[in-house]
């Protein structure tokens, strides 16, 4: 293997290491926030809960900006050096080389974006669930099965809400699950080649 090649290997390995701690640093900051207990009604039942929700909910917002601006930034900067190296490997295995960083990139680029939006979504519908128990906290009732609300509509908008809730995690869970094995392989194809 041309001496190139294991530069580019290692480059790439390099790179989605720190995906890596990219990635846990994002969860590392959800589960300071206790996002588990955001929508709780132990949390809800009271003003300050709610209170207390919201906050959690716009640090995890002003995180998510931060972050998606960093990962931009080493976006762009894994595309450069990988361009880069990618010239200085030899011609006859650039072509190759070059299909594959761009397929993995556009791939990373486009499962990041999806899971900003979705974030982001989940973010606005738990802000307005909160909005919601403010708004008729005086006919909520909270109880061990579950809340309740004396106005049909409110209970369609919770419901509404809650689903966007759920779906939201659903998809995160599967994203999650998918992004951990194709990175495994990666790095493990990674591993194989720079051995060859």
């Amino acid at each position: 293997m041309h001496v190139t090649e294991l530069r580019f290997i290692e480059l790439a390995k390099r790179h989605a290491l720190v995906g890596m701690q990219a990635a846990k640093a994002l969860n590392d900051r959800q589960e300071q926030l206790q996002l588990e207990r955001v929508l709780s009604q132990e949390r809800l039942a009271s003003p300050e809960g709610t209170v207390q929700s919201r906050a959690a909910l716009e640090q995890l917002s002003e995180f998510m900006h931060t972050h998606k601006s960093a990962f931009e930034q080493l976006a762009l900067a894994c595309s450069t050096e990988l361009a880069a190296a990618l010239d200085e490997l030899p011609e006859h295995r650039q072509a190759e080389y070059r299909a594959g960083v761009i397929a993995s990139i556009n791939a990373q680029l486009e499962a990041q974006s999806l899971l900003y939006r979705n974030r982001e979504r989940w973010i606005t519908a738990a802000m307005e669930i909160c909005q919601l128990i403010d708004a008729c906290r005086d006919t909520v009732v909270f109880a061990d099965d579950g809340m309740g609300f004396a106005n049909e509509d409110d209970l369609q908008r919770f419901q509404s809400l809650f689903a966007i809730i759920e779906e939201v995690h659903q998809f995160e869970v599967a994203q999650l699950n998918e992004r951990s094995q194709r990175l495994a392989q990666s790095l493990a194809i990674l591993e194989q080649v720079a051995t060859v």
